[in-house]
């Protein structure tokens, strides 16, 4: 019975012996499950050995981007996203993925799908709403992504609005070329990625340099001109813009009217208006800037000053008068050229610094009034100012004249028992000249037209 005992016969004996065997089993199981879980762990964890199921997911522009920032974009703008893959596991393949766009872009198209090496196919990949899903044609592993190969796919989107902004795009793999099964996904830590707009959409025009004090007929701050820019809600110059930006006066104080050209295309987002004229002066002048879709621009105030004359024809002809100046008591003879006129847009313009008694012309100046400024006038005095014919094509009815005093401008009528001194007296044409006498009151001390 002893033996019978030993081999477990013994049904009280045998039971005993039995548990004892079943403990033991069951602690050696858990210690290899133990050992079992080190080991992948450990595989999976960088314990010395390569990332079963690791992959990458980075992304770059396509398209030109603000600062040379691959990751950057333009606001509201069509732009193509690069997005490369790469299986950098050490023995799975990778056989799909499915990358999420956000939120605030608009998905447009999948454009290309191109294989590090080339030839593989991923002809299924589709792009289903906000979702670029890369495929492979399977079943077999022939086409999917070995250990160290990779896809670029390009997607076109339109990008958010709002400046200074990041936007996170998500991404998940697997074996399988149809993304389906359970338990084959690649490890998901390296697929999120992000794109950034640094430049946002246009949201108003700015000026950039302001438009500063300038004699009447003359280009508002000639050689390096007026510039308006286009500029995102950060105040910040939308470069990519070459939309048009047109100016008018905006405050107007004397009823001036504004020459030049307007609208301009903007280069690298700013407009630059080189040959803006305003021919009345006055004290305040304003310009105002505007481009369709964005909020305009006010500029800050200037001032205009001195008269102008303005001409259209070709030739316009040269100006003779009368004038005097604060170092030349006499009135003398004053000749101003004038013409030819070469700009259809512009007219032509000749002015005069009331503060200097100088003139102001050039190669394309016009039909100035000439202008009579004696400071020491202390008396009755007569001005005769004449023009040559084609200056006002011979209807002196429409010709205008003026007195300035301290950048004031009056206009003088014909004399008469209501329009006493200063005044003209008479409109004439003397040798096919157009001739103007202008009687002077006491202290009148300048007289000018146009």
């Amino acid at each position: 019975m002893r033996g019978a005992d030993r081999l477990g016969v013994h049904v009280e004996g045998g039971r005993q012996v039995l548990n004892r065997s079943r403990t033991v089993v069951t602690r050696l199981a858990v210690v290899v499950a133990s050992l079992v879980a080190v080991v992948a762990f450990s595989a999976s964890s960088g314990f010395g050995a390569t990332v079963k199921k690791s992959w990458s997911f980075s992304l770059a522009s396509a398209s030109p981007a603000p600062e040379n920032d691959s990751k950057a974009f333009f606001g509201g703008q069509t732009v193509q996203v690069a997005m490369t893959i790469t299986n950098l596991s050490n023995n799975q393949s990778l056989g799909s993925a499915n990358i999420l766009i956000p939120s605030d872009y608009t998905p447009l198209s999948l454009d290309s799908v191109v294989t590090d090496p080339a030839g593989k196919n991923w002809s299924p990949s589709t792009l289903s709403g906000s979702t670029v899903a890369l495929r492979n044609t399977g079943p077999s592993n022939t086409q999917a992504l070995n250990p160290g190969q990779s896809l670029t796919a390009t997607v076109s989107v339109i990008t958010e609005c709002a400046p200074n902004t990041s936007s996170t795009w998500t991404g998940n793999a697997k074996q399988s070329n149809d993304f389906s099964g359970v338990g084959n996904e690649l490890l998901p830590s390296p697929s999120t990625n992000f794109t950034k707009v640094k430049i946002g959409c246009p949201d108003h025009v700015a000026f950039t340099a302001q438009p500063t004090a300038t004699l009447a007929g003359q280009i508002i701050d000639a050689g390096t001109g007026v510039k308006a820019a286009i500029e995102d809600s950060a105040g910040q110059i939308v470069t990519i813009s070459s939309a048009a930006v047109a100016v008018a006066i905006g405050t107007n104080p004397s009823a001036g009217t504004l020459y030049g050209t307007s609208p301009v295309n903007a280069l690298s987002g700013v407009a630059t208006l080189t040959d803006l004229i305003i021919d009345r002066a006055g004290i305040g002048y304003t310009l105002a800037a505007s481009s369709s879709g964005i909020t305009g621009a006010v500029s800050s105030g200037f001032d205009i000053t001195g008269v102008a004359g303005k001409c259209t024809a070709t030739p316009c002809g040269t100006a003779t008068g009368q004038r005097a100046t604060a170092s030349d008591k006499t009135i003398g003879i004053a000749s101003v050229p004038v013409g030819p006129c070469t700009s259809a847009t512009l007219g032509c313009f000749v002015s005069l610094d009331e503060t200097t008694g100088s003139f102001c012309g050039g190669g394309c100046a016009g039909n100035v009034i000439v202008f009579a400024p004696p400071p020491n006038q202390n008396g009755t005095a007569t001005l005769i100012i004449q023009y040559y014919k084609t200056v006002f094509n011979g209807n002196l009815a429409l010709v205008s004249l003026y007195k300035l005093n301290n950048g004031l401008v009056t206009q003088l009528f014909d004399c008469s028992a209501t329009n006493p001194v200063p005044c003209v007296s008479d409109r004439s044409t003397v040798n096919g000249n157009a001739q103007f006498t202008v009687s002077l009151g006491t202290n009148d001390p300048f007289v000018g037209g146009r």
